[in-house]
């Protein structure tokens, strides 16, 4: 069986989906100029071939108490599982990344500030080896959440296209307060949708990581400077919800593209460093998040 090519239309579509995977389809053929049933089946061709894997939100880890991210880059030649189990020691590991050539990421959130923490990790982890780490502090006003709000953020942690009105019925509110609490939590920055893709399935194109590390207060000024050189790269628009850290997923169809952009990225005015990775594929885990959910509304 011929392996499905994606073209320039299913890339549009992941990235609109990356960007918003609530969007409605009749939303997504107005933007592409094609028909709602063109883009149904272009989406259930994406999945069956497992180019689209799933649907995700992410969260402001915020609104649980966590004050820092720690994106930790790790050379390693043991099962990624048995470091997950070290890193949870620290903090909580919301995502693994396994990259080309024994590298994986690591993203961690931690509640309290840590001192010497590249050092803390470094002996953690042993044997593997820890080859470099991005840290920056989570956007920490955050209003507080209702139990409702956060009924509601379980029902999309298990669905994220739920339709209002199943989420509705699901926690006896209103169509209209769950549209009106989404809505809030989008603008304050608590919940972002989106995707996970395969990039061993996406014939023809190269799908890449991006993580840079700013200089404190420079994170604005390098966050535009990013959209000026990189935009056209997008795979998925950066997710504002840590400071000084900035994580970018991009794709090209040149290999040459990427040393590059990696170039550029490290002269951009405010970045103290840059590292570009190759993804495999990419776990987000989310256990936890379900107990911190159920620790928040015994105290509600």
């Amino acid at each position: 069986m011929q392996r499905y090519r994606i073209d320039e239309n299913d890339i549009y579509i992941l990235r609109i989906l990356a960007k918003d995977c609530r969007i409605s389809y009749r939303s997504i053929g107005l933007q592409l100029g094609i028909t709602t049933n063109t883009v149904k089946t272009r989406i259930k061709n994406l999945i069956e071939n497992k180019i689209l894997l799933r649907y995700v939100i992410h969260i402001n880890f915020a609104i649980f108490g966590y004050k820092k991210i720690c994106l930790a880059i790790v050379r390693h030649s043991i099962n990624p599982q048995i470091i997950i189990e070290k890193l949870n020691a620290l903090g909580s590991v919301y995502s693994h990344i396994d990259c080309l050539g024994g590298i994986s990421v690591f993203g961690i959130v931690i509640k309290q500030n840590v001192e010497n923490l590249e050092s803390l990790l470094s002996s953690t982890i042993k044997p593997a080896v820890l080859y470099n780490i991005f840290t920056g502090d989570l956007i920490s006003k955050v209003t507080a959440l209702s139990s409702t709000d956060l009924k509601m953020i379980k029902c999309l942690l298990k669905e994220p296209r739920m339709k209002n009105e199943d989420i509705a019925k699901s926690i006896s509110v209103s169509q209209k307060t769950v549209k009106r609490r989404i809505e809030f939590m989008r603008r304050n920055h608590i919940l972002d949708f989106g995707i996970v893709y395969n990039p061993s399935a996406m014939k023809g194109y190269i799908y890449f990581g991006l993580i840079i590390q700013t200089e404190q207060y420079r994170y604005q000024s390098v966050l535009e400077q990013v959209y000026l050189n990189f935009e056209h790269y997008f795979l998925r628009h950066p997710y504002t919800v840590h400071k000084d850290v900035i994580i970018l997923n991009l794709y090209s169809q040149n290999m040459y593209d990427i040393e590059s952009i990696l170039k550029t990225a490290e002269s951009l005015n405010g970045v103290m460093r840059a590292e570009i990775f190759q993804t495999l594929r990419t776990d987000i885990l989310e256990k936890w998040v379900y107990e911190e959910i159920d620790k928040s509304m015994l105290v509600k």
